[in-house]
């Protein structure tokens, strides 16, 4: 080439420099896709996560070199809706099995909440993750950081925005430089030129001083507004945060936070996941709490807590099924636990799988803390298909061992249980009964005593009664009645069956005959002169005050102890006693030995006297008694 063909190029090149700069452009354009295949891969991690995140309400944050979305490789992710608040409570009723220590013990980490990451922000709390800020590099590191990045080639400079551009010129991401430091970096939707950047935002990073991220957001494609907040781990760096990912946190339409979840440095796996009161706003959120998820390596919730709105005292704890989704954990709940203001257990109840009916209920001994509460159990309800209790259990504390049975009256709610106790079943320390008492629903009055044969558990206790005392009201003949014990041992019957009777009135309503008592009384029970009345004269009274009668005249003596073990005291009539030709007593209950009676005469409870004797006695007056 000569030397004039030269010169004039170099003229040409010095009057054009557009020209060269396109080349050189181009040139740089290429060789950056081939320099920089780390961003490349970020961007396909982080739309990873993006996909990853739409049970969050919207994707993670992503480094898309091309400025378009990046493929998932036909991978689709399963997308977790999010349950309503009112999942956690639904449901009520309980067949059990006590919660095991082992299965429901306090994990030993500490439960993180999102915290608020802001410059100001006051120290962390127990809910609120610790903001770890590393020190501030030297300027000249900021310095290096912005002009590396700047001079990098299709960039356009407009004010504090340095926008880089793909060859079709849409943006890829933008830097936001104000005095000479990187503050914020942009993303932007799909086919975002310079022109369009102020509403096209879908990503911005805040960066600190040392260049790592603080925390960044989602933006609306239409209206621009904030649908997702993200919290970065310590040092995170853009091109890699896909996988530095702390906390996604979820606004609903009114910018309000609703959820979020906690992800684990690096595979990004979900360790718990948080719902918040109504109305809680990003920078305020960690004393709005409501709910909180602990999730497993699975992915499956095991355990949760409900938190109070503002102190975030802990009102609530849950424990899950195996395999527990989120979104359908409200079905899945195992165990509810109940605390105090001071955060100790009162109560908790088990669940049934799906029905969410209450299958059994617990309290706990004072000061019980969660995590050894299986060996703090005071009592434990069981209740039947309806929800009623039917027994429960009085534990030992510590060693868990059972103290008392309780049964209950038909259709016993918890809550007024304590007025419906049936029958309370005593222990001994090997485990087995050795005495029980039924008591009256309402008053919770004493109505009889058992006690049992050696080696009696319980499940099997009903044919193992070997002693029976009903407590049948004492009631003297003296002094108004000084020949009526007849009629003064239908009484104490009557008495114990709930009539309103007293001796006096049933003296002068019962029958009366001159010659025959088995059509009345012979005589006046008020005087001495008086003699006697028999089980036949008596049957309509009792009928009108038991709702029925039963003349057992005759039968034997297993017929009255069957009786007595149905609830029925029997008055039975005798000779001779205490001088009488005739004497009626009531029955009220027998061992293997003996029998006891209410004596009217004597005024005394519970006379113990051999069954020989009493057989003899009876006999006598030809087996005869009556009862209802």
């Amino acid at each position: 080439m000569n030397r004039k063909l030269s010169s004039a190029i170099l003229s040409m090149l010095l009057i054009f420099p557009s020209l060269s700069y396109g080349v050189q452009a181009n040139e740089g354009t290429e060789s950056s896709k081939e320099k920089n295949p780390e961003n490349e891969n970020a961007t396909e991690e982080m739309e990873k996560e993006t996909e990853t995140q739409q049970g969050e309400d919207t994707p993670a944050p992503s480094l898309d070199q091309e400025g378009t979305e990046a493929e998932n490789s036909g991978q689709t992710d399963e997308v977790e809706t999010m349950p309503d608040e009112t999942d956690l409570t639904s449901g009520e009723n309980q067949t059990e099995t006590k919660p095991e220590e082992e299965t429901i013990e306090e994990n030993k980490k500490d439960e993180k909440s999102p915290a608020i990451h802001n410059d100001n922000s006051e120290p962390a709390t127990e809910t609120q993750p610790r903001k770890m800020e590393p020190a501030s590099p030297p300027a000249a590191e900021s310095e290096n950081l912005v002009s590396t990045m700047a001079a990098s080639p299709n960039t356009l400079q407009e004010g504090n925005f340095t926008y880089h551009l793909n060859s079709e010129g849409h943006i890829i991401y933008a830097e936001e430089i104000i005095g000479g430091l990187l503050r914020k970096i942009h993303e932007y939707y799909p086919g975002t030129t310079p022109e369009t950047a102020q509403n096209s935002v879908k990503y911005t990073f805040e960066i600190k001083s040392d260049g790592s991220i603080k925390n960044a957001k989602m933006l609306d494609k239409n209206t621009q507004r904030a649908v997702n907040y993200y919290e970065y781990y310590s040092q995170t760096t853009y091109g890699s945060h896909g996988s530095q990912i702390r906390y996604v946190f979820g606004l609903n339409a009114s910018g309000y936070v609703k959820s979020a979840s906690l992800k684990e440095k690096g595979t990004q796996r979900t360790l718990s996941r948080y719902e918040y009161y109504p109305q809680a706003s990003y920078g305020s959120h960690g004393a709005r709490i409501k709910y909180v998820f602990d999730l497993n390596s699975s992915g499956y919730i095991t355990r949760a807590t409900m938190r109070e709105s503002g102190t975030q005292r802990i009102l609530s704890r849950f424990e899950y099924y195996p395999q527990t989704k989120y979104g359908a954990h409200g079905k899945n709940i195992k165990y509810r636990f109940y605390l105090n203001s001071k955060g100790h257990i009162t109560s908790a109840t088990m669940r049934a799988k799906g029905t969410q009916k209450i299958l059994a209920g617990y309290e706990y001994y004072p000061n019980t803390v969660y995590g050894s509460h299986g060996s703090q159990i005071k009592y434990v309800f069981h209740r039947d298909s309806s929800g009623y209790l039917k027994n429960a259990s009085l534990r030992e504390k510590g060693s868990q061992r059972i103290l008392t049975w309780y049964e209950y009256y038909a259709r016993t709610v918890y809550g007024s249980h304590g007025k419906k106790i049936k029958y309370i079943f005593n222990l001994d320390r090997s485990g087995n009964i050795r005495a029980a008492t039924l008591r009256e629903a309402g008053t919770q009055r004493l109505r009889a005593t058992y006690q049992y044969a050696s080696g009696t558990t319980y499940g099997n206790h009903g044919t193992r009664i070997i002693s029976i005392k009903l407590n049948v009201p004492l009631v003297s003949q003296l002094p108004e009645l000084p020949t009526g014990c007849e009629i003064t041992s239908v009484t104490m019957m009557l008495q114990y069956k709930g009539a309103k009777v007293d001796k006096i009135g049933l003296a002068n309503e019962m029958p009366r005959h001159s010659w025959d008592p088995n059509y009345g009384y012979v005589g006046n029970p008020f005087t001495t002169r008086g003699w006697t009345v028999y089980p036949p004269a008596l049957m309509k009274l009792v009928s009108k005050y038991a709702g029925s009668s039963k003349n057992l005249t005759g039968v034997s003596h297993l017929m009255l102890e069957s009786y007595i073990a149905s609830g029925k005291p029997v008055t039975v009539w005798a000779s001779p006693m205490h001088g009488f030709t005739v004497h009626a007593l009531t029955l009220t209950g027998y061992d293997r030995n003996n029998y006891y009676l209410n004596d009217p005469w004597t005024g005394k409870k519970d006379v113990r006297i051999s069954k020989t004797e009493f057989i003899k006695l009876w006999s006598n007056q030809s087996k005869r008694a009556i009862s209802y």
